[in-house]
């Protein structure tokens, strides 16, 4: 500790610069929570009965909904809902908003410290302003969290200890608990296990012998760990198994060509342009670069690879492409500091030099606010729920209004977390946690036919209907205006994020005469 203390006060401007850059990344992750599209209520729910003893059918089954209850399920997220709901319970929602800013500020800051130790600061301030944009990708109150900081351990533990810096022991204990959390909490788990399989063959190309043997033991022994899940082997496997019966398509698990197509997105093109240069410039650098230092830039490279190449074919990924990529954007900077430092200084002594270098630099500076991708304040910025979230639940549990409630996929965990166990929903935003058959018959189809809605509520008998009605896809919005006009649906609330329809049917009919909204309401954009 006084070593740290001696460091901090000797380089006084370093750390300033440092907390600076963390604290800006931080305020990316201060945004208020959208519980209507979120997971989070379900994993808070899932907190809730675990805690209360109701766990078995839980991590094993589909368990929240009425159409397939008893449809096999692997909760591989089961340990989260724990964590969340036990946080909410303590400190509430802002407290949940806090524990995301806590935990990716400190994934970002230990990297960007650790890049700051080996190469210096102007390295590790480049590497993490340039990860940005696509760690921030993603905002929300996830597993996913878990998993950032569990890559973020992995990479300094395995990194310390294949260079000595770390006794056995400290590799194996805090390898072994992160692990066996992380298994329980996300299934990128995995990530871990690939990171690990990396610097093992580091060590061994390495020839460090000492490193090489205890990581390969540590491999068989974390591979064995897995198996410690509610689900065993299942739970194992689930990693290389999720997508085998995953019915609908979610944008986040789309590639990077998809995303690009449908909406357009800035970040999709500085995916691009951060891979392009990873490339061109990492291969310069590598050819450069004496043998003795190749193979840990081959090392930072091949994580770095494999995570973009991923990331371009699921985007949900881009974050921990980010994260992972901050050590070799680091070496990369320290390289060219390194080997053209006079060149760089010569250039600030030209005039000519100057000029280029301040159009580079206003050029940039127009770019980037442009895009917004540096730009940390949104329409969403705060903590905690956003305001009016919960209006259309309490609208449902004041009116005492009754299902079965058809709604869509984007809600299912909201109307989770505030009617279970009284309601359960139609579907949720889990697409392995039912057939494949389900999304295209009962759900995609039936919102797109109005004679398949009919068969549709003939055999369920809905009472009410609830969406998210800010729902993009085309069948939600065209189900959506053909229920405007249906004389056996009446809307009776709107609001912000989320409409309610009820059925035309004389047990309604108070409800409907209090509540019902005029046609002129509605109108198709």
């Amino acid at each position: 500790m006084q070593d740290l203390l001696d460091s901090i006060t000797k380089n006084k401007k370093a750390v300033l610069i440092l907390s600076a850059l963390i604290f800006f990344f931080s305020l990316f992750f201060f945004r208020s929570i959208m519980l209507q599209t979120a997971d989070l209520g379900r994993y808070l729910v899932n907190g809730r009965e675990i805690l209360s003893g109701n766990w078995q059918a839980l991590v094993t089954t589909n368990f929240y909904s009425y159409t397939y209850p008893d449809y096999p399920f692997i909760n591989h997220h089961w340990f989260f809902g724990v964590i969340a709901y036990s946080i909410q319970q303590a400190f509430g929602f802002a407290g949940l908003s806090l524990f995301g800013v806590v935990t990716t500020t400190t994934a970002f800051g230990a990297l960007v410290y650790w890049s700051y130790k080996r190469y210096g600061l102007v390295p590790a301030v480049t590497a993490g302003f340039l990860m940005i944009p696509l760690i921030t990708t993603r905002h929300e109150i996830r597993p996913e969290l878990i998993s950032l900081l569990g890559v973020t351990i992995y990479f300094i533990v395995l990194e310390r200890f294949t260079h000595s810096r770390l006794k056995w022991y400290w590799l194996w204990i805090p390898l072994f608990l992160t692990q066996l959390v992380w298994q329980n909490t996300h299934l990128f788990f995995i990530l871990g296990l690939f990171e690990l399989f990396v610097f093992w063959l580091y060590a061994v190309a390495s020839k460090n012998w000492h490193a090489s043997k205890h990581l390969g033991a540590l491999g068989v022994v974390s591979a064995g760990l897995t198996l410690l899940n509610p689900n065993t082997v299942t739970g194992a496997l689930m990693p290389f198994t999720i997508f085998k019966e995953y019915g609908y398509r979610v944008a986040e698990n789309q590639s990077w060509l998809f995303m690009l197509n449908y909406f357009h997105y800035h970040i999709q093109m500085y995916e691009l342009f951060i891979a392009v240069l990873l490339v061109l410039v990492g291969g310069f650098v590598l050819i450069k670069t004496a043998q003795k230092k190749r193979l840990f830039l081959l090392t930072l490279a091949t994580i770095s690879l494999t995570f973009g190449i991923v990331t371009f074919k699921v985007n949900r990924l881009a974050s921990f492409w980010g994260v992972l990529s901050i050590p070799l954007v680091a070496e990369l900077v320290a390289y060219f500091a390194h080997t053209y430092n006079k060149k760089f200084r010569a250039l600030f002594d030209d005039s000519l030099g100057m000029m280029f270098l301040s159009s580079v630099g206003f050029i940039a500076l127009i770019a980037l606010a442009w895009t917004g991708l540096f730009m940390p304040f949104a329409a969403n910025t705060g903590i905690g729920l956003a305001p009016g979230v919960n209006q259309v639940a309490e609208f449902i549990k004041k009116q005492h209004l009754q299902g079965p409630v058809f709604n869509n996929y984007d809600i299912g965990g909201y109307l989770i977390y505030h009617l279970y166990p009284e309601e359960k929903v139609f579907v949720d935003n889990r697409p392995e946690a039912y057939p494949t058959e389900f999304f295209e018959n009962e759900y995609i189809g039936p919102q797109n036919d109005s004679k398949q809605w009919r068969e549709l509520d003939k055999k369920y008998d809905f009472n009410l209907i609830v969406f998210y009605r800010h729902d993009l896809t085309e069948w939600a919005q065209k189900f959506m205006i053909d229920r405007v006009s249906d004389e056996n649906w009446v809307p009776i609330y709107v609001d912000n994020y989320s409409i309610i329809f009820i059925k035309n049917v004389p047990e309604n009919a108070d409800v409907i005469s209090i509540f019902e909204l005029p046609q002129s309401m509605f109108g198709i954009k």
